[in-house]
Formats: C-alpha cells, sequence, structure tokens
C-alpha cells in the first residue's frame, strides 16, 4: 500500500497513513498528537491542545475572540491519552495526559472552578463569557478529566492523584449551591423542569459532571458525594419524556424544553449512577432511551436537535433540524448504547452502537467517510446532506477517537465497525 506522508509544517510533525489490516485499527492519535503542543507557563511545562486546524493544510488556527485552546477540549483529549495508556500501556500517552492535566490545574481560578480559554500569547482569557470561572460546561469537564486522571495516576504517583482529588473537591461548594434548589421544579412551555442542575435545567452538563462525581465515588466513596449523585440523577430523569409509541419515545432533554444532539449523555450518566446507587428506575429509564430513541434516531439519519411543547396534553415534537451533524453528537450515542451492553449482557445494544459509530466511516446521509482512521484525522461534520466540513477540530477527532476506543472494547461492535470500515474504503 502507498504511504502517504502529511507535513504539517506548523507543529513541525510528520505523519503517515496507518496500512489497512484485515483488522483496521480504528484509534489512531497521530492528528491529535498535530494538535497537542507543550508549552511553558509562568515557568511550568503543560501542553495544549489547539482547537481548530482547517482544510486543506490543517495548520493551526485560534477561534476569533476565544483563544487559541480551551479546557473544554483538552479535558477530553487527556481523557483520551489517559484511555490509551490503560490500553496500552504507552508512556508518552501517560507524559501527554499529565501536561494536559497540569493545564487543566493551571486553569482553576480562586472560587475553585475553572476558566476556559489562553490566547497564543499564553494569557488566561478572564473576559469572555464562555471562559470565566463558573458552574458551566468547561468546569465539568475539567472535573471529568480531573477524576480520570485520579484513577491513573493512583497507581502510578499517589501524592499527585491526591493533588487532583483535592482540586476536583474545590468545585463541590459551586455543586451544592446548585442542589440547594432541590426539589423545586417548574414548567416550560408544560414540560417540568429541575432547578437544580447546572444552568437551572441543564440535563447534559449535569451528565458531565456525573461522569466526574461516580469515578471519584469509586475511589472515595463519602455520604456527600452519594447524595449529591442522587439528586443530579433525580434531575435528569425528569427531563425524560414519552416511550415507546410516544413521542419523544423516551428521549432525556438537554435542557428546558429543548433536545440537542451534541453532547447529549444522559442515558449514559444515568446507566453509570444507577448501578453505583443500585436504583433500578434510573437505570431502566436510561435503557428505555436507548432502547426506544436511539432506533428512532437511526431511522431519521439522526437529528441535530427539536423542541418539545405540551399540545392538549400530548408531546409534540417542534422546529426539528437534522443538520448540523458532527461528532459530538453521535459518541454520546454509542457510549450508552455500550454501557447498556455492560449494565444488561443484551447483544442488541452492542450491534446498536456498532451501527450508529458506522456514522463516522460513511453510514451517514453523505456516504462519506467524516473520521479516517488512517490519519486520525476527523472532520467537523455534515452541514447538509451533501456539504462535509473538511475543518478539523479539536473536538471533532477527540469525540471520533473516545468513540472508537469504546468500540473496540466490545468485540461485537467492533466487528461491525470495522467490517463497515473496510466495505466503505473507497467511499472517503
Amino acid at each position: 500500500m502507498i504511504l502517504l506522508f502529511f507535513i504539517l509544517v506548523q507543529s513541525e510533525l510528520i505523519y503517515a497513513q496507518v496500512p489497512t489490516t484485515d483488522k483496521p485499527a480504528l484509534v489512531n492519535l497521530s492528528y491529535l498528537d498535530h494538535l497537542y503542543q507543550e508549552v511553558e507557563i509562568d515557568g511550568h511545562r503543560m501542553a495544549i491542545v489547539h482547537i481548530y486546524a482547517d482544510f486543506p493544510d490543517y495548520h493551526w488556527a485560534d477561534a476569533p475572540g476565544e483563544g487559541t485552546a480551551c479546557v473544554d477540549d483538552i479535558a477530553r483529549a487527556a481523557v483520551v491519552y489517559l484511555t490509551h495508556f490503560n490500553d496500552t500501556q504507552e508512556q508518552s500517552s501517560l507524559l501527554k495526559a499529565r501536561a494536559l492535566v497540569d493545564f487543566i490545574l493551571y486553569m482553576q481560578a480562586a472560587n475553585g472552578l475553572f476558566y476556559n480559554f489562553i490566547d497564543a500569547e499564553l494569557h488566561i482569557n478572564k473576559e469572555r463569557i464562555n471562559s470565566r470561572p463558573e458552574a458551566n460546561w468547561w468546569t465539568w469537564r475539567a472535573a471529568w478529566a480531573l477524576a480520570e486522571a485520579i484513577s491513573c495516576f493512583s497507581q502510578h504517583d499517589i501524592p499527585y492523584s491526591f493533588t487532583l482529588k483535592r482540586s476536583i473537591e474545590k468545585i463541590y461548594p459551586a455543586v451544592d449551591s446548585l442542589l440547594s434548589s432541590y426539589p423545586m421544579v417548574t414548567e416550560k412551555e408544560g414540560i417540568s423542569n429541575p432547578q437544580w442542575l447546572p444552568s437551572v435545567s441543564a440535563a447534559d452538563q449535569a451528565s458531565v459532571l456525573l461522569f466526574a462525581l461516580v469515578s471519584v465515588y469509586s475511589l472515595f466513596p463519602d455520604e456527600g458525594l452519594y447524595d449529591r449523585i442522587r439528586k443530579l440523577s433525580e434531575g435528569i430523569q425528569i427531563m425524560q419524556l414519552g416511550s415507546e409509541g410516544i413521542p419523544p419515545y423516551g428521549a432525556f432533554l438537554s435542557w428546558e424544553n429543548l433536545w440537542h444532539a451534541w453532547g447529549n449523555s444522559q442515558s449514559c450518566a444515568l446507566l453509570l449512577s444507577g448501578e453505583l446507587l443500585n436504583d433500578h428506575d434510573l437505570i431502566e429509564s436510561a435503557l428505555t432511551e436507548v432502547r426506544v430513541f436511539h432506533p428512532y434516531l437511526l431511522a431519521q439519519g439522526f437529528l441535530n436537535q427539536f423542541t418539545i411543547r405540551n399540545r392538549e396534553n400530548a408531546y409534540v415534537m417542534e422546529d426539528m433540524q437534522r443538520y448540523s451533524q458532527r461528532a459530538y453528537d453521535i459518541r454520546p450515542l454509542v457510549w450508552a448504547n455500550l454501557q447498556a451492553w455492560e449494565v444488561s449482557g443484551n447483544d442488541d445494544y452492542a450491534r446498536q452502537a456498532g451501527e450508529i459509530a458506522c456514522w463516522f466511516l460513511g453510514k451517514n446521509v453523505a456516504g462519506k467517510f467524516i473520521y479516517d482512521p488512517e490519519t486520525g484525522r476527523c472532520f467537523d461534520g455534515l452541514d447538509d446532506v451533501k456539504k462535509i466540513n473538511k475543518n478539523a477540530g479539536a473536538e471533532s477527532t477527540i469525540e471520533a477517537l473516545l468513540t472508537m476506543q469504546k468500540v473496540i472494547k466490545n468485540p461485537l461492535a467492533y466487528s461491525i465497525v470495522s467490517n463497515y470500515c473496510k466495505m466503505s474504503g473507497l467511499n472517503k
């Protein structure tokens, strides 16, 4: 097979295509390594992951007004490298994970929450509304990465793992402030909204926070964590509507009366917390979404978002949008199905995980590869039925890798995806 070499001038990195084998190597960190950069800030070595890289040359690009790197992406990249180390014992992945985690620690503010963006001069963006240290997405993602790092470094560097634990504990007052509204519920368009989730009713954000808290609890169980996990899980469960044959088919809404695909990790989070709490109602709620709503999404060719309104005591799906579709929409679905398989042992969930993951490899409305295992690069998604956004930012590649890292651990899902990858090789 011809080896294609891509010379990436900006990072002075050369990476090559991985030869195709009978069993495709679905996890390829080459492109993420291209986005990765080691830096020195205030005399401390750490690392960042650049936010954007644009077609056709894929040189690093900044986000105007925001910065060159962000905790949102770096936290998820740290999870990728930690997972890769756990799976392969590749020391370079452990070193990269630690350098990224060190950056996350650097971005923690005095109030215990996290700034998000850093500019090209490596100064923290303290002005942008989506960079301030507050109880929002980037803080929960930071906590998730730190929690995963605790699990890893508790076996390799115990003092460092306790540093990470103390860092996560600094967010607990903010979490408790949210939970002070428990059990208040209000309505939006006839839809019940729990008032104690992040951003009042953001079940999607609460899911990422649960990833962190469940991980920490598995290592350091205590009553306070248990109570936080229980209340957050209860709030997410309230956001579920419909059932088989009844719209929106058991979907967990994302915020207020809105469902959107990106970051919609509610069912996966509830499967994790339901097992921890030994709460079969939580588990069954999550399985309902996976069993009923996910096949609906597959039949629709996936959706971007819709709103729910209560019309004469019936839930109606309105303002439905199909595009854009991106890696961040697909990864939560795959994770939920694979976790459903872990909980239930039902192979239907593993098959469905594989079918959904094939979106990355051409089983989408455009019939084209979005993620290329031979380069490790993932495009920024589908803008419509014919238009692929060929830019390839950090989030897209990271979410694709997080997906494939889970898929390769399930033989049935992996078989479906790898076979489809080989079959679709000419459709790139």
